[in-house]
């Protein structure tokens, strides 16, 4: 390569388990509205990326700013948690949910 040009292989792992959201609009067979406030549902949102960059750098002085840019493929993962959830007087079981998606990452 060139002084100035290097590569790189970049993995990254990123992750985020929650445990309520702030605000919330539902609705079922038996409740609907909105919630202000807390409301508890548990799940995980985490991403894994795989990706190729480039990074190009100069001397300028005695400076030396880099510009890079990289190109790869990313996985998104989201899941809700099988739980039960009591609203007033009313108890709303929600069965879970999970999702996968591959994308372009850049």
């Amino acid at each position: 390569m060139s002084e100035n040009l290097s590569v790189e292989a970049e993995l990254g792992y990123r992750n985020f388990r929650f445990s309520k959201f702030k605000g919330l609009d539902i609705s079922g067979p038996r409740v609907s509205g909105s919630i202000i406030g807390k409301f508890p549902v548990k799940g995980s949102i985490s991403t894994l990326s795989l990706m190729g960059n480039g990074v190009f750098s100069a001397r300028i002085w005695e400076v030396k700013p880099y510009l890079g840019a990289g190109l790869g493929r990313a996985r998104h993962s989201g899941k809700f948690d099988k739980q039960t959830i009591e609203i007033g007087d009313e108890s709303v079981e929600y069965p879970g949910a999970s999702a996968n998606k591959v994308v372009f990452a850049y």
